[in-house]
């Protein structure tokens, strides 16, 4: 989606300064001084080239819009594609359940192994855990008293069976000096793919203050 936005914007980025440059070029270093019709052409002649010069910019502007469309469809296609031969990123779904209290969901759409773990701040310092209680396909929920990072998750290589998650529900301490309740915080994840190039995935999530839920 980002992809795809940026190319709209590059777009007309560009044709917006091709138009300054041809009128750069034409009114200050020619002198050129516009006519809107040639000497001794009639009206109806003038009217006919006007117009044929406006279906040209306007079908070129139409060839733009498309090859910007064609772009949004190749990006989906590659994600489809990474998704058929098991190459998808993994999808990490946050929610605040209570001012100290925070819902992490991840599910690994890739066939091979994911590791998983994770940072939460405010707008000054990190925040420590007090407790975390987890869930994954193969562990019933339990309570890790120790946080030992980083969560394991298998691949996903029968795809006749659910893709492997996991779900971790966070409590965070409360610092002396410090109200989290009216404040954003600010959830840092990273994964990593095992046996894979370049396969280290960082995002980063904003968590709005607890009664805010724009």
């Amino acid at each position: 989606m980002f992809g795809h936005k940026f190319s709209v914007a590059a777009f007309w980025a560009l044709a917006l300064l091709g138009i300054i440059l041809i009128g750069h070029t034409w009114f200050g270093l020619y002198g050129y001084k516009p006519s809107w019709c040639l000497e001794g052409e009639t009206p109806t002649l003038c009217t006919r080239e006007w117009l044929s010069a406006f279906s040209g910019w306007a079908a070129a502007i139409v060839a733009g819009a498309s090859i910007i469309a064609i772009i949004g469809q190749l990006d989906q296609q590659r994600k489809q594609t990474a998704y058929l031969l098991g190459e998808a990123e993994p999808s990490i779904d946050i929610e605040r359940l209570a001012p100290l209290s925070l819902s992490i969901r991840v599910v690994n759409w890739n066939r091979r192994k994911l590791t998983f773990r994770f940072d939460v701040s405010n707008e000054s310092e990190k925040i420590e855990l007090r407790s975390m209680k987890k869930k994954t396909e193969t562990e019933p929920s339990f309570r890790d008293a120790s946080f030992l990072y980083p969560t394991l998750l298998p691949g996903w290589e029968d795809k006749q069976q659910r893709p492997s998650f996991a779900e971790l529900q966070i409590e965070l301490e409360d610092p002396i000096d410090d109200n989290l309740v009216d404040v954003e915080l600010r959830i840092e994840t990273k994964c990593e793919f095992s046996g894979r190039s370049l396969a280290k995935i960082s995002q980063s999530h904003a968590i709005p203050p607890w009664g805010n839920k724009e």
